[in-house]
């Protein structure tokens, strides 16, 4: 029988590690981030040059790009990151350790590593919200599907789509246009990384990769100033969220008296001579108490009238937010006068006592040098208000947009893709921007996308001897599509309209729409007009914001194919009826849209837009636990920022990380007569046998608590204790499994 003891070697074979991984719920908020490991960088842009790093902004909305600097560096030149790709200062490119900010050129729902040799940086827009999760909250990786980012006041809710995508799941994608359908997209966005600057004019040739859908279309940028894009639109929601100038009133408080501390007056409308006492300020209040309406001297109602004393900084076509708080009417009607156009169009807002509360209006101001903001009272009217607060409302603008002054173009080789015969359906989608007034009045239109005018031409070069391709400038009678908006060389009437053509040469389809869009060039301050020109079946149709205004069956029986090039802003390269606009977010279909694509193409508004046609809003590193949100859209602008747009901003982030557990496990072998017994020599009956003595083995019951693994050299490397002592039988052979993870 063997030497008893107590090591026994372990068999090979008897020792196995099994991985497995498990899921961490994390969940942090914009209180408590900071004392917990979380970090959070803003990236956001000094007047349009690139900065990297955290801003000192003090001030938020469309004030950022004048409300301090970045990284406190007076100037860009020698110290903002340089592309050394080509020496461009481009927009803001996060960096971390050893991966960039990946983009997919020509698969944008990718979201690759630093090994793909596909990849490109991808550039971020105005702004860039950088949150990173502390290793041990990752593990090896954040689980994809598992991050939520809420905006608590319902801005956005982004989910990771387990492709490393941020989406937004307040815009409503199922809406989008066919993205398989597109063949043709310029939106000036991604383009733009190639500018020396991230804004202004250009005067020389730029080329550009204009479209990720057909890889070697390039198109040429000739004369054209890029600027912030297209106006969102949603007045109520972006007044709310920051976006709105200094107070304009002396006091809104309504502290001081009626006079010129206060910035009021009291007057007529009608008769100069009337004097009223009808407004009253004292107590921090406006109490208005009116009589009866009279007839002054020269006929008519005269209005008890409170004015203010000039424009108080007022300026003609912006927007204004004028809040009354605390109105209480008790009785009759308070008339609103909003400069003194504004007589009809909009009509003189009257409110009563349905009115009371927080009452919230907005309005262009049309006149203010001559007429400025005045609250009109008559009859019997009793009222207070315990302050009147006046701002104006900075719209913001999202993306990019070439503007044209009647010597630019873009222009874009004529690919196969947009080579529409007289069966292919088609639509082209665009934002337009534009005034009542041109700087080219050769024709009664100017150019706004057209394939008539540019063409390649094959000659033979008697130098060489060898044919080549020229360009030359020849305007074409047969074309699949001209799209122009008439100029006052069409009459009054007809300014501003967008007309559609279509020919084959014989036949000419041509019709204007009824909308005139020459509000949203002056001031900047107009929403742009979105435009849809299409083929559809056997119909043409054009589309103003989101509206029909023309359907008609497609008279052009001949073949309408040709191989001209594609222009926006001018018919060709001399300037041929080119345009003073703005156009922006071109997209061309191989396919007529439906109503419900063309809105979704028309929405801009600042909570739900889906003009961009994406519901992407960032990324999601799963592997280095950071997640960065950049887009178009000016919501998400510093969107996890100390307050972002609006100072009160809260928010959530829900996540899971992702440990990897090692599970060793161990049999334990202990054979019959072996093990847990003693190591005492003094207990055995003789040297060279394991028979113990009686004495010792009439008292001795031996139980298992216990099992400790050791080394070669026989260190303790790990214990196992059992949840109750089994008894060690002699008789049988007996085994244990010894378990544990790290």
């Amino acid at each position: 029988m063997p030497y008893p003891g107590v090591f026994k070697p372990i068999k090979k074979g008897n020792f196995r590690v099994s991985p497995f991984q498990v899921n961490k719920q994390w969940s942090i908020d914009n209180t408590s981030y900071s004392s917990s490991g979380y970090t959070l960088h803003q990236a956001t842009h000094r007047n349009y040059i690139t900065p990297i790093g955290k801003t000192t902004l003090s001030t938020f909305g469309q004030n950022y790009n004048t409300a301090g600097t970045v990284l406190d560096l007076a100037t860009h030149a020698g110290n903002d990151p340089i592309n050394i790709y080509d020496q461009s200062y481009q927009q803001v490119i996060w960096q971390a350790i050893n991966h960039k900010y990946y983009k997919f050129p020509y698969d944008p729902g990718r979201n690759l590593g630093a090994s793909d040799r596909n990849t490109i940086e991808k550039r971020l827009f105005l702004s860039a919200s950088s949150f990173t999760i502390p290793y041990f909250k990752v593990g090896e990786s954040i689980k994809p599907g598992s991050l939520v980012i809420t905006d608590t006041s319902n801005d956005f809710i982004l989910r990771d789509d387990k492709r490393g995508n941020l989406r937004d799941t307040l815009i409503a994608s199922e809406s989008f246009a066919s993205a398989d359908n597109l063949v043709g997209y310029w939106g000036f966005n991604e383009e733009f990384k190639k500018f020396k600057y991230n804004a202004g004019y250009h005067s020389n040739d730029i080329i550009f990769d204009s479209n990720v859908y057909e890889v070697d279309v390039k198109s040429q940028v000739v004369n054209t100033n890029f600027q912030p894009g297209i106006m969102t639109t949603g007045l109520a929601d972006i007044a709310a969220r920051g976006y709105t100038g200094s107070e304009l009133l002396l006091d809104p408080t309504l502290d001081l008296p009626i006079g010129v501390s206060s910035g009021w007056a009291t007057g007529s409308t009608a008769a100069e001579t009337a004097s009223y006492s009808a407004f009253k300020i004292t107590g921090g209040q406006l109490i208005i108490s009116s009589s009866a309406i009279v007839t002054g001297s020269g006929g008519g109602n005269v209005y008890s009238a409170l004015s203010l004393i000039g424009s108080d900084g007022m300026i003609s076509g912006r927007t204004y937010r004028l809040e009354l708080k605390n109105l209480n009417i008790t009785s009759g009607t308070i008339e609103l006068k909003f400069g003194r156009n504004f007589n009809t169009n909009p009509t003189r807002p009257t409110i009563n006592s349905s009115d009371n509360g927080n009452y919230v209006n907005y309005f262009e101001a049309i006149s203010p040098a001559s007429d400025s903001f005045t609250i009109n009272s008559s009859g019997s009217v009793l009222a207070t208000i315990d302050k009147i607060s006046l701002k104006e409302v900075e719209m913001p603008r999202s993306g990019m947009k070439a503007i044209f002054d009647g010597t630019g173009y873009v222009k874009t080789d004529a690919y196969k893709a947009l080579n529409f015969d007289r069966e292919d359906d088609f639509a082209i989608s665009f934002w337009y921007g534009g005034g009542a007034s041109q700087s080219i009045y050769t024709t009664d239109a100017n150019s706004l996308i057209t394939k008539r005018g540019v063409n390649d031409k094959l000659i033979l070069n008697k130098k060489t001897r060898k044919r080549e391709v020229v360009e030359e400038n020849r305007t074409l009678t047969r074309y699949p599509f001209d799209l122009e908006v008439l100029n006052s060389n069409a009459g009054s009437t007809n300014v501003g309209t967008i007309r559609f053509r279509r020919s084959d040469g014989v036949i000419t389809y041509s019709s204007a729409s009824a909308t005139q869009c020459t509000g949203s060039f002056q001031n900047n301050q107009a929403p742009e007009y979105h435009i849809v020109a299409q083929k559809s079946g056997s119909y043409l149709e054009l589309w103003i914001d989101g509206t029909r205004e023309i359907q008609s069956l497609d008279p052009v029986p001949g073949e309408v194919l040709n191989y001209s090039k594609l222009m926006f802003g001018a018919m060709n390269t001399d300037f041929k009826n080119a345009l003073s606009g703005s156009i922006d977010e071109v997209r061309i279909y191989n396919y007529g849209l439906n109503e419900t694509a063309i809105k979704s193409l028309a929405n801009n508004h600042f909570l739900s837009s889906s003009a961009y046609q994406t519901s992407v809003a960032g990324n999601v590193f799963y592997k280095s636990g950071q997640s960065i949100i950049s887009s178009t859209s000016p919501k998400y602008h510093k969107a996890l920022g100390e307050g972002g747009n609006d100072t009160d901003a809260k928010w959530n982030i829900d996540y899971k990380g992702t440990h990897t557990i090692w599970e060793n496990e161990v049999l334990v072998e202990v054979p019959a007569g072996h093990s847990n017994v003693t190591m005492n020599p003094t207990a055995l009956q003789r040297a060279n046998t394991d028979r113990l003595k009686k004495d010792f083995t009439a008292s001795l019951t031996p139980y298992i608590t216990t099992i400790g693994l050791y080394n070669d050299d026989a260190q303790l490397l790990a214990i196992g204790k059992l949840a109750q002592p089994i008894a060690k039988r002699s008789d049988v052979d007996m085994n244990f499994i010894v378990r544990w993870d790290y």
